[in-house]
Order: C-alpha cells, then sequence, then structure tokens
C-alpha cells in the first residue's frame, strides 16, 4: 500500500518515481523508475481541469515503459489525463473501471512478458550434455555479465531468480537479454529456490517454482535448502521434480548438500534430481581439518565415494568447489576432484562471489582442462551412452526386408535408412532423397506416461511432419532418452503407456514411435520392458504404427552383456526393427575400430543380432564424428570410419538397413556421413 497522495496538479513533478521492492541480495536499494518523464515546462495547459482532492489512493504500478499509472480510489468517479509532451500519461480510473479492465486482462501482459516469451528454445546443434561433461558455475548477484561465461562451461544457476523473490525491473530486463545470450553459447539456465527465502514443504511451493521456470524460459531450478529436516525433503523434493516436470518436461532439477552431511540427504530423493551438488568447502574453521579432508576426498574412504553410495548413480554426483570460501581447496586439489569428477562421477560446480573473477576464471579453467569438456568425454565407470536426445524419426509399414516403401502413394522402395533429428532443430525438411525415416527426439515419461511435448515447439514439430511426408519420408517420435531413463524404469501400467504414446502419434500425425529405454543395471527389468512393448505393440499394429527399439551394440552377446544389460528377448516379436547403436563402444580409437571391423564378421556381434531378431529387424547405427562438438554425435571415442561403414552397408543390405545419430548435426556440414550411406547402399539420387 502506498500512502503517499497524488501530487498536486499545479506543480507537476520533473520525475515521478516509485521505489522498486528488491530480493534479499546485493541489489541496489535505491533503484527508482520513472513513471512519468521529464520532457521539460508542459507544451500545453491541461485538457481537463484537475479533480478535487481525494482521499488516500492505492497504486498499481505498470511497466514504465507503457508510461502508465492507474490510481485507485474507493470514491473516485472521474477520468482525466495529462497532456505530457507525446508519451506522459497518467490516468486516474475508478476503482470499478480498473477491476473491468484488469478482470479482462487489458493490463495482464508486460513488455517484460514478450521478451521473455520470444526467448528462443535451446538449440539441438548444441551438444549433448552427458554424465562427467557438466561445468555448473553458480553467479551470486547479476554483477556477472552473461559474456563472461567461460568456454566449456555447461550450466549457470542464478540464484537470485529465486522462486519467492519479486525480480525488480532491471533484474528482469537483464535476465531477459542473457537467456538468449547464454543459449547461444549452448549453456543452460538455472534459477533457485533457496531455504532461508522459501518454505520447502508449503504447499504451494512446486506450483511457484513451475512458475518461476515457465515465466522466465528457464531450463531448471538449483534447491538449495540445508536447514530442512530430512523428513521433510524426502516428500517436498519430489513434489517439486513432479509439479516442475509436469509445467516442462526436459526441465533440469539439482540440489545443494554439504559434504559433510550425507547421513542427512534423504534415501532416494535423487531419483527425483537430475543431479546433487555436493558442496565440498566450508567443511571446517581449521585449516588442518580441512586440508586432511580436501587430500583424502577421493580415496576409497573419503567423503566423495561416501556420497556416491547414498546416490542411485555416481553420474548423480557434482563436486562443488568455491572460489573464495576459507579455507578453500587448493588448485591441486581442484584438478584432481575435476579428473575423479570426469571419471567416476557427474560433473563440477564452481561457486563463489564476483570479488576475485581472476581466481574464478583460474579454477574454471582448471576444471575445464581436467574434465576435458571440449572433448564431449563421460566417464570410463559408466555404461557407454547412448545420446541423451534421440532425434524424431519416419518410420514405414512392418517390412518383411530392409527394403522399405515410405508411402503408397510414393509408390517407390528404398533400401531403410533411419535418421534421429533434434526436435529444437529447424530445417528436418532438407534431408536428402533417400532417407526413408526421420525419428524426433525426444517425447518425455513423467509418471508412467508419454508427455505430448517436444524440445521444440508444437507448431514446428507438426510443420516438419507435414514436410516430410510430401517428401515420402516416415516420421516416427522417439520415446525416453537418457536423461529420462528413471522414469521409463518406473513404467508399470502398459495400457496407460501404450495409450499416451497413442495420443502423441495423433497429436503430431506420426507414422509410430521409437522406444529409447536406456535404463540398465539394477534398473533395468527385461519384464517390465517386455510387458509395456506387448501392450504397444496390441495397439499399434491393428492401426499399422510402426514401432523401432534401441539397443547398445553388445546386447545380443551374452558374454558381455551381463555387465550392463542384455536385451530382453520377446521384444523382438513387438517390434518392426530394433536400432542397434553401434557406437561410443571405446573411448581408445585402435580398440573401438578393432570392435568395429570385426563387427561383421562370421559369429561376431552383428551375426548374434541376426540370430536373436531375425536379419530385417537388424538396423546397424552409426554417429557422426567430428572434432567440432556441435557436429559430432558420437560421445565416447570414435565412431566407425568410412571404410567400416562401407563394409556396414554392405552387410545391411541382407539385414534391416543403417540408421544416423544424427542428421541434425550432420546437415551443418552438408549431410557428408548421409550421403556417404546412401551411396554405399545404392539409394543415392541419380544425377
Amino acid at each position: 500500500m502506498d500512502s503517499r497522495r497524488r501530487p498536486s496538479s499545479s506543480s507537476p513533478p520533473s520525475s515521478l518515481s516509485v521505489p522498486l521492492e528488491l530480493p534479499p541480495s546485493s541489489q541496489a536499494s535505491s533503484l527508482t523508475v520513472p513513471l512519468l518523464e521529464d520532457h521539460g515546462p508542459l507544451s500545453a495547459p491541461l485538457k481537463t481541469r484537475p479533480p478535487p482532492p481525494q482521499p488516500p489512493l492505492s497504486r498499481v504500478r505498470l511497466p514504465p515503459t507503457r508510461h502508465w499509472c492507474i490510481l485507485l480510489g474507493s470514491t473516485s468517479s472521474h477520468l482525466s489525463y495529462f497532456d505530457h509532451g507525446v508519451d506522459g500519461v497518467v490516468v486516474i480510473l475508478a476503482g470499478g473501471a480498473v477491476g473491468v479492465l484488469l478482470g479482462t486482462g487489458v493490463f495482464d501482459k508486460t513488455s517484460s512478458d514478450a521478451d521473455f516469451e520470444s526467448i528462443p528454445a535451446r538449440s539441438a546443434a548444441c551438444s549433448i550434455v552427458m554424465p562427467a561433461q557438466r561445468v555448473v558455475e553458480v553467479w551470486p548477484t547479476q554483477t556477472r555479465g552473461c559474456s563472461s561465461t567461460a568456454f566449456g562451461v555447461t550450466h549457470v544457476v542464478l540464484p537470485f531468480v529465486e522462486v519467492s523473490a519479486k525480480l525488480t525491473l532491471d533484474v528482469q530486463t537483464n535476465l531477459a537479454k542473457c537467456i538468449p545470450l547464454m543459449r547461444a553459447k549452448c549453456v543452460y539456465v538455472l534459477g533457485a529456490l533457496q531455504g532461508p527465502l522459501t518454505d520447502i514443504s508449503n504447499a504451494n511451493t512446486p506450483t511457484d517454482a513451475a512458475r518461476l521456470l515457465t515465466r522466465y524460459r528457464l531450463d531448471g531450478l538449483s534447491i538449495q535448502d540445508f536447514k530442512s529436516s530430512k523428513e521433510k525433503l524426502q516428500s517436498a523434493v519430489p513434489a517439486i521434480a513432479s509439479a516442475v516436470k509436469a509445467s516442462m518436461p526436459a526441465a533440469i532439477l539439482t540440489m545443494d548438500v554439504d559434504v559433510s552431511n550425507s547421513d542427512g540427504f534423504p534415501s532416494g530423493v535423487d531419483q527425483s534430481l537430475d543431479w546433487v551438488n555436493v558442496r565440498a568447502y566450508n567443511v571446517d574453521s581449521d585449516t588442518d581439518k580441512s586440508n586432511d579432508l580436501y587430500a583424502n576426498a577421493t580415496t576409497p574412504s573419503g567423503v566423495f565415494d561416501t556420497w556416491k553410495a547414498r546416490l542411485t548413480s555416481p553420474a548423480k554426483m557434482n563436486i562443488g568447489v568455491c572460489v573464495d570460501c576459507s579455507p578453500r581447496p587448493p588448485l591441486g586439489a581442484v584438478a584432481a576432484w575435476a579428473t575423479y569428477g570426469q571419471q567416476s562421477a557427474g560433473g563440477m560446480t564452481i561457486d563463489g562471489s564476483v570479488t576475485q573473477l581472476d581466481l574464478w576464471a583460474t579454477i574454471t579453467q582448471t576444471v575445464v582442462a581436467s574434465t576435458n569438456t571440449s572433448g564431449l568425454v563421460i566417464p570410463t565407470t559408466l555404461a557407454p551412452p547412448v545420446p541423451t536426445r534421440a532425434i524424431n524419426a519416419s518410420t514405414v509399414a512392418p517390412p518383411t526386408t530392409n527394403q522399405t516403401k515410405a508411402a503408397t502413394k510414393c509408390g517407390t522402395t528404398r533400401p531403410r535408412l533411419v535418421e534421429f533429428w533434434g526436435s529444437e532443430v529447424a530445417g528436418c525438411e532438407t534431408v536428402p532423397d533417400g532417407v526413408t525415416h526421420i525419428i524426433f527426439s525426444f517425447a518425455l515419461v513423467q509418471g508412467g506416461v508419454v508427455v505430448p511435448t517436444f524440445q521444440g515447439s508444437d507448431a514446428s514439430i507438426a510443420a516438419c511432419v507435414a514436410k516430410l511426408h510430401t517428401k515420402c519420408v516416415f516420421v516416427l517420435a522417439s520415446i525416453g532418452g537418457d536423461t529420462n531413463r528413471d522414469q521409463m524404469a518406473a513404467i508399470a501400467d502398459p495400457v496407460a503407456f501404450a495409450t499416451s504414446a497413442l495420443a502423441l502419434v495423433q497429436k503430431f500425425n506420426f507414422d509410430g514411435v521409437d522406444i529409447d529405454d536406456e535404463s540398465r543395471g539394477a534398473a533395468f527389468s527385461p519384464a517390465r520392458v517386455l510387458a509395456y512393448m506387448q501392450g504397444l505393440s496390441s495397439v499399434f499394429r491393428p492401426k499399422k504404427l510402426l514401432v523401432s527399439f534401441d539397443s547398445y551394440m553388445y546386447e545380443a552377446d551374452p558374454a558381455q552383456c551381463a555387465a550392463t544389460r542384455c536385451f530382453p528377448r520377446g521384444v523382438e516379436a513387438y517390434v518392426d526393427w530394433i536400432n542397434v547403436m553401434a557406437y561410443n563402444v571405446n573411448l581408445d580409437p585402435t580398440a573401438a575400430n578393432a570392435m568395429y571391423v570385426a563387427a561383421t564378421q562370421p559369429s561376431n556381434i552383428f551375426s548374434l543380432w541376426a540370430a536373436l531378431a531375425t536379419p530385417t529387424k537388424v538396423v546397424l547405427g552409426v554417429c557422426t564424428t567430428t572434432a567440432d562438438p556441435l557436429t559430432s554425435g558420437c560421445a565416447y571415442g570414435p565412431g566407425p570410419s568410412n571404410a567400416v561403414i562401407a563394409q556396414w552397408a554392405a552387410w545391411s543390405k541382407a539385414a534391416g538397413g543403417m540408421m544416423v545419430w544424427t542428421a541434425s548435426k550432420d546437415a551443418p556440414m552438408g549431410y557428408p556421413l548421409t550421403n556417404y550411406i546412401l551411396t554405399q547402399t545404392g539409394s543415392a539420387p541419380k544425377s
């Protein structure tokens, strides 16, 4: 409530301003925003006589860029304005009139709303951030400019963009400019939920958290609550995750914890989180005790292994370091931790103030160099991953050979060439002639059902599907992905899952779905997969819709698959083909190439696949391999060479065809991999 009275009209102020409410941060407390700009003396007399003095008024402030000020008075029954140059206008409205205007939405949307709505989605041309590639920076204030983001940083957390904080206009303006700049650098931007400001257990907090992300087009949220009890966190974190993911399925949710408080972390909560940031600093005021912890942190009995034992996956642990805490870990320890994070955990987080930016830059450079984020390396202790965001592809009717007919009206049959496409990337219609299927990634699973959205907009996906159909290309939706594997592992109702998958297909006019269930180890249940695939087939087959399934290269080899997962026998009966992801097999180029060369030899892996699923259902997948991470689809060592791809293409002619991960990364280079495969399979357009 503003208790100040309206200024006298006989002496208009040169600059009428009101103080902005600031969040509890380092923002200036005296910031004001002009509601009437000073254009000098009034150029014309008042067009209406000023009204008589009124009772105290409540002021509802609209964006100053619009130069409107609405004054509400309980007895006011008139409307007047001042001619103030060309844009200084004060409107005095009766309470009832304003209620009508506000109620009908006239003043609901501000200029900043439009600014945020115009922010582009993250481009799928950006590198996929795999476990151990994460380099996260936490910026405590907006003093750090967006342009200061170092190369190799993958995520930035903005604690001042907080769930309960009321952002000032200058913060909103800077944020609206900052997020597109970050997106241009392929950096994820996260807001925060801070325990001192937001009660994590409040019933409204999940909704408020989801609203923050959608309002400001953030990529996720970092929970920073060190006071709530284990019991509160046990129930509150999953509730927040559910609300956030329902609003934005691809949203990132993380949580900060103290390195010395592993016993206070509720078991299983990390299943609702993308990662947990273990803050390995400020552990003790005693320098010797702190240094002992820092020195022993990476040993088998150290705090990092203790934390990994508390989490469902080592990839869920980020190691947090600080710039200006005391005593802070020495640079030597930071480098060792970063190497440990790259090999045995999920990445690193750097926190601090803006008082030592040179030291901050040094620490970030040390972390980036040690984690090798520029090379997109993932930890050797984790199972070789497939891409975290598969790409949508078109499919065809259930084939009896690898010859596939794109559509009845198209009238020609061609060897199957399946290509994934990032749903955030435009230009799908540019795929070369000869591509038979495009698969868009990813539609995510939440609560056992498919959420009918992608990382790209609904309109762009629908338009892309229509364009591809005119080229006689079948289009599928990929469901799941590596980052969604926990939700895939929780599918319990095959009928509900199949029904939601059908709704996704019907919404976008897809020709079918691709299932990218990347659960592995103890989380992988062959019986569960078989059940939901049977349910999917029972719904899709009668409608002549396509179903494909993604598998790691060595799932068909009992001697090698036991450590990660083996192909769930019986699934082959429910699919039109299996995308064998024959890449990401070894970091060492020599070892990887030997595996690729041997794959087509008798009794080797491709023969095992053909014996398991019949040859016509075996599609061999390759990935784009370049030095530039923006165009490289391979994430764990090199992909097959052209010489190997030629061998595989020849083998595939008697099998189910070829697959590419990913065409949206092949496109910026002019589709060299796609065109090479088309040439080798005899599908290249005749010149």
